[in-house]
């Protein structure tokens, strides 16, 4: 699936960066200004970069976009080849997406069961831990120090983790895995290295050209270490990257 998506990704961002750079230059030549299909499309595409960070991004709703863009704005107007250019293209790239959305969401639940949208991991912890430090848990009944947790996937994964860390405890397995990679963002021109995980590689944001995202693999038993490392050296994470 990571493959499927992978590989789709890659094409999409060079069939629109070429669009983009011929066509889409040459129409906003035309305009003397951005267009309500304009604004309208950067606001689809925020709502859909919010959406991803918690949901399958096959779970947007593109086809409220395509109907925003046809009935909102007038079809007539200033800038009009800007206008109908971007009311085009927008419908041919959210028109297909919503296709390729539904036959991926399709494919993935006919694979595999259908998620209930948490993660499952163990954890060991010297002190006693209390239901409302933990969302939503549940503890395995052994010597009172191992625990069986469920927890959200997507964002919420990300936030509860390091406020689990936070308690000190030690993470066993997350999903039955041993491993697994997060990243953090720098300024710095040589990435900090923290002593826990191992470096993978680190690449611009394409939102700035002084910010870095740095990617680590780390052992699930060093996870808290690695942690309380870049809280100490103030770094934040950006992401943890559940399974």
């Amino acid at each position: 699936m990571l493959q499927v998506i992978g590989i789709s990704t890659t094409i999409e961002y060079m069939y629109k960066g070429v669009y983009e750079n011929t066509i889409g230059r040459f129409t906003r030549w035309t305009a003397n200004k951005a267009t309500p299909e304009d604004d309208i499309i950067k606001n689809a595409h925020n709502a859909y970069s919010e959406l991803i960070f918690h949901e399958a991004w096959y779970e947007f709703d593109f086809a409220t976009w395509l109907k925003k863009i046809w009935i909102e704005p007038e079809f007539f107007g200033d800038n009009f080849i800007r206008k109908f250019e971007r009311k085009l293209f927008f419908t041919l790239e959210f028109g297909f997406k919503e296709l390729y959305a539904g036959v991926i969401k399709y494919a993935a639940k006919s694979a595999y069961d259908e998620s209930d949208g948490k993660i499952y991991l163990t954890l060991q912890s010297e002190m006693t831990l209390q239901p409302e430090q933990i969302y939503p848990g549940k503890e395995l009944a052994t010597d009172g120090k191992e625990y069986l947790l469920s927890v959200p996937r997507w964002g919420g994964f990300t936030d509860l983790i390091p406020k689990l860390a936070n308690l000190d405890v030690t993470f066993s397995d997350i999903s039955g895995n041993d491993r697994i990679a997060l990243s953090f963002l720098t300024d710095e021109v040589d990435p900090f290295k923290p002593t826990f995980g191992t470096y993978l590689f680190d690449s611009q944001l394409v939102s700035s050209d002084k910010v870095k995202r740095v990617i680590y693999l780390v052992k699930v038993s060093d996870l808290t270490l690695l942690l309380i490392e870049l809280k100490q050296n103030g770094y934040s994470v950006e992401h943890i990257y559940d399974y």
